[in-house]
């Protein structure tokens, strides 16, 4: 990020350089002046407004000018549960930069889960199956997508803030000398974070240790790298427990046959296209699991019998 404009001349930056309207709305100048505090002494400011008060706006404001100070780049991530919020934030970000006009643009990066950008039909499996057949195809080097290079894609995505849906429609009409090139739109975008200003996503990103684990190192970026924005931040207790929380259930267990079943009958299908063949292993560990619970269901399910219950 730069206050610079093309030529020689500084331009001049308003109180709050990053603000999305030119004046602050009422409460946001308090939350903008307290949260650039917290942050330069290395703290963190808890912020409870009223809907429309401008959160979304005030947190990016504080968070853009400490990270412009630094002398270090830094990367803000901001958080959120809500597949809404992420358009919100998308937005406030364009309308900064209209209003840093002359100025270097914030560069964002929007992204949801794997499933929902994959071009692939199996995404429209269920998440179970999906994270199996991605899995497979990643391993196999059969999805073409994931090991597809993209020239330039990465630097069109930094060219200005996208919505995940924009960005992924994106990559479908990305040209290589003349060709269209398919990249996988989650990979791409994962990458692409290193050059963002704004990375925007789940609380998993950081709040989940082996995603954060394998996305930090995707991205090419350290914790201390990191200014992280927690969007309804009340919520992220439960999400941290639900994360770490290991079930076994009845429910879990026949809905484990129902998904063996799914994802053998999708290797099938698999293995009559071109290249299938590379399945034939996994189809067959598939089909001696799904035979194996078949045989041991009833013996699963009676283990939550109330004779079966250790006290």
């Amino acid at each position: 990020m730069s206050d610079m404009n093309d030529g020689n001349e500084v331009i001049q930056p308003p109180q709050f350089p990053f603000l999305a309207h030119t004046q602050p709305r009422p409460g946001q100048l308090e939350m903008i002046q307290d949260s650039i505090k917290a942050l330069e002494l290395g703290g963190y400011h808890l912020a409870a407004a009223p809907t429309g008060i401008g959160k979304t706006a005030a947190s990016l404001a504080a968070a853009l000018q400490v990270a412009s100070q630094q002398p270090q780049r830094k990367t803000i991530f901001f958080l959120t549960s809500r597949q809404t919020q992420h358009r919100i934030v998308v937005d406030t970000v364009r309308k900064i930069n209209q209003q840093r006009e002359g100025m270097a643009p914030i560069r964002l990066v929007d992204m949801v889960g794997q499933a929902g950008m994959c071009v692939q039909e199996f995404a429209k499996e269920s998440s179970v199956v999906f994270s199996l057949m991605c899995s497979q195809a990643r391993k196999s080097r059969s999805c073409r997508p994931w090991i597809t290079s993209a020239p330039g894609l990465k630097e069109r995505i930094l060219e200005s803030p996208l919505h995940v849906d924009e960005l992924v429609s994106l990559t479908r009409t990305h040209t290589v000398n003349g060709e269209v090139t398919q990249a996988c739109p989650w990979k791409v975008a994962r990458e692409a974070v290193n050059g963002a200003d704004v990375f925007v996503g789940d609380y998993n990103h950081l709040f989940d240790e082996g995603v954060r684990d394998s996305s930090l190192k995707a991205m090419d970026l350290s914790l201390e790298d990191i200014i992280i924005v927690v969007d309804e931040a009340h919520n992220l207790p439960d999400r941290i427990r639900l994360t770490l929380e290991k079930r076994l259930t009845q429910t879990m267990i026949r809905n484990t046959f129902a998904e063996l079943e799914e994802y053998v009958g999708t290797l099938q299908r698999s293995m009559n296209m071109p290249g299938g063949e590379m399945l034939a292993a996994t189809h067959d560990l598939a089909y001696w699991a799904f035979r194996g619970h078949s045989h041991l269901k009833k013996e699963f399910c009676g283990l939550f019998q109330p004779s079966s219950l250790i006290t």
